[in-house]
């Protein structure tokens, strides 16, 4: 048997009753965390994320304006891409699209940009930080 029919009927084959096996986890109900998945580590409850995602961007933005009070722009570009990155995970398109604004002036180095830039960046996580608020 070739290796490709190997694979396919590997893929398509019955699960084996073997005990070892990894079987999938019951559907639950919308925004619960499986009995299965809650011990696993890493697999968090979806209350658990925001509060960690509202975290990480209030981190990322404080540190954005250190870096730009110290007019270091090349660090300012680095927590845009953070909030940019988080925001991307997360659906918030506009939130992204604002950060990787910021991530491109800093990159340039353009401190004046950052300056018209930054005040906006907090505007728009701090609008995604009440959205997450009202979703719990």
């Amino acid at each position: 048997m070739s290796l490709v029919a190997s694979a396919v009927s590997s893929a398509f084959s019955t699960p084996s009753a073997d005990a070892g096996a990894a079987v999938p986890a019951d559907p639950t109900a919308a925004g619960e965390v499986s009995p299965a998945r809650a011990s696993v580590p890493g697999v968090t409850s979806p209350d658990a994320a925001i509060l960690e995602l509202v975290e990480r961007l209030d981190a990322a933005m404080a540190q954005a304006t250190e870096a730009h009070a110290a007019g270091r722009g090349r660090m300012v570009a680095q927590a845009a891409a953070r909030i940019a990155e988080e925001s991307e995970s997360f659906g918030f398109r506009v939130l992204a699209r604002m950060a990787r604004c910021v991530e491109r002036a800093g990159r340039a180095g353009d401190m004046n940009a950052l300056r018209d830039l930054l005040p906006e960046l907090a505007v728009s996580v701090e609008r995604n930080r009440i959205a997450l608020a009202q979703r719990k």
